[in-house]
């Protein structure tokens, strides 16, 4: 009898440690492993487990350390190595996946290592959004490597950005739209914190004002769009409103700075400023392309 009750409960303790085996793995969005691990353990009662657990612990003695080792030495930031292209290379390409589902459903082995692919690519920055979200991953050692290549990509870019700044004390043009363009370009990835970005964009204020006094044809409307949108983005209206000022002066020479005027001024609910404009474009020469064409289409009869 007591064979019986002593058998009773050691299948519902098998059955409860196959369940919370199952939500973890749910958790950490291995559905396939867990739903395959606890079947196992349900169908083979206390040994199921004892076996995964003693399998898990070799795991984790045995090889954690080493495949941390490894990618460790596979990490290398350094652009000016040699690359090596062999022949079974040449189709990868059709083979490979967009970093963010590899990220997304590769185990944990594989996830590494196509981390680190990723982090060696020379073309890194379109992947920085991936690289600083990578921070947060619940793998330490992937948060570990986004975080430390994320530091050394902001150095330096502040290296870079220092250097360029001290070249502009000449106040030679080539000089200052290199500056700014070179600005514009940095902080299109949000890698800085929010009194940085805005100290950045205070100084590419600058570098336009500079412009504005010395040759204001450099100043294009798609360099104004860049820096309206990163303003936008600490919520700055005054900064907005000034840069538009400042494409007014190019709306009918430059179609990005039309566009930006055009926008506002709907954003704004500005009808006066918006048909004027409209009716000062028709009369210009300025080249235009599919949207504005569509908004004076449509606007025609307003």
């Amino acid at each position: 009898m007591w064979i019986m009750k002593w058998l009773i409960i050691l299948l519902i303790v098998n059955a409860v440690t196959a369940l919370i085996y199952v939500l973890i793995q749910m958790g950490r969005k291995k559905w396939q492993r867990g739903l395959t691990a606890g079947l196992f353990m349900l169908a083979v009662p206390v040994v199921g487990a004892v076996f995964l657990a003693v399998s898990e612990g070799i795991n984790v003695l045995l090889f954690r350390k080493r495949d941390f080792l490894l990618d460790s030495s596979e990490l290398s930031f350094n652009k000016q190595r040699t690359k090596t292209v062999n022949a079974p290379d040449i189709g990868k390409s059709s083979d490979q996946v967009p970093v963010e589902e590899a990220l997304l459903v590769s185990d944990k082995k594989d996830k590494r290592q196509v981390f680190i692919d990723l982090l060696k690519k020379e073309d890194y920055e379109k992947s920085l959004e991936v690289i600083r979200q990578a921070v947060e991953d619940e793998d330490m050692e992937i948060s570990h490597f986004a975080s430390s290549f994320i530091s050394d990509t902001v150095s330096r870019y502040k290296e870079q950005e220092e250097r360029l700044r001290k070249n502009c004390e000449d106040r030679k043009e080539e000089s200052l739209v290199r500056y700014a363009e070179y600005l514009l370009n940095m902080l299109q990835y949000d890698i800085f914190s929010v009194p940085e970005r805005r100290t950045y964009l205070e100084r590419l204020e600058g570098a336009f004002n500079c412009l504005e006094e010395k040759e204001s044809s450099l100043i294009t409307g798609t360099m104004l769009a860049r820096a309206m949108t990163l303003w936008s983005k600490l919520g700055e209206p005054g900064k907005e409103e000034l840069l538009v000022q400042t494409a007014e002066k190019y709306a009918l020479k430059d179609l990005e700075a039309l566009k930006i005027c055009l926008k506002y001024y709907m954003k704004k609910g500005e009808r006066e400023k918006f048909f004027a404009l409209l009716e000062e474009v028709k009369k210009s020469s300025l080249t235009l392309d599919g949207e504005v064409l569509e908004w004076l289409r449509f606007y025609e009869h307003k």
